[in-house]
Formats: structure tokens, C-alpha cells, sequence
């Protein structure tokens, strides 16, 4: 109601103050971080592995959430489903010495 007491350049003037502090106060919340860390990518290659990082232009003014959607990662309970069932995994009490799938699968036409 106060606001139709202001003349149309009063106005103009506070909505703008207005959103412009709703945009400072807001920016934190935005997750912005860049999908292409070009520092990584550097550290990587630096480490001289037999694998090479490497700049991938689909990733191009993508944010780390756009990457992190398309691995599949769960970025909240809310997805469809729920969230991923827990399993309680018991551990080997010992790793075999050898193991050939040629003879754990004889039939396999693909070994």
C-alpha cells in the first residue's frame, strides 16, 4: 500500500534497490562451480600416468552439477525412487592366489 504513494521514479528507484539486493543476497546460494577445472586438469597430466586428462567442449559453461546429473550421482534424497538401498557387505576373509576366467567360464564364447 505504501508503495502507491510513491511517484513512478520513487518506485522505479526501490524496486531496483530492491532486486538488487535480493541478487547479493542470493548469489551465495547459486552453485556456480565450473564443470572444467583447468587446475585439475593440469595436476593430472603433470603426474605423468598412462591416463590423460583432457578438456571436453560439451563441458563448456556447464556447472559441476550438469557433470555430476549426467554420472548418475544422487544429489538428494528426493529422487525418484528414494535413495539407493544400503547393503551390508561382508568381506572376504581371503582373496584367491590365482583366478583365470577361462576356467571359472569354460562355456563363455567371448573369453
Amino acid at each position: 500500500l505504501l508503495l502507491l504513494l510513491l511517484s513512478a521514479e520513487d518506485f522505479a528507484v526501490k524496486m531496483w534497490t530492491v532486486l538488487i539486493v535480493a541478487g547479493l543476497l542470493c548469489a551465495p546460494l547459486i552453485n556456480a562451480e565450473d564443470a572444467i577445472d583447468h587446475q585439475l586438469i593440469a595436476h593430472i597430466r603433470n603426474l605423468n600416468t598412462t591416463w590423460k586428462a583432457g578438456y571436453n567442449r560439451h563441458f563448456e559453461g556447464r556447472d559441476l552439477d550438469f557433470a555430476k546429473r549426467l554420472c548418475g550421482t544422487i544429489l538428494d534424497d528426493k529422487m525418484p525412487g528414494g535413495p539407493l538401498p544400503y547393503a551390508d557387505i561382508k568381506p572376504l576373509d581371503a582373496l584367491p592366489t590365482a583366478f583365470d576366467s577361462r576356467t571359472q567360464w569354460p562355456s563363455c564364447p567371448s573369453i
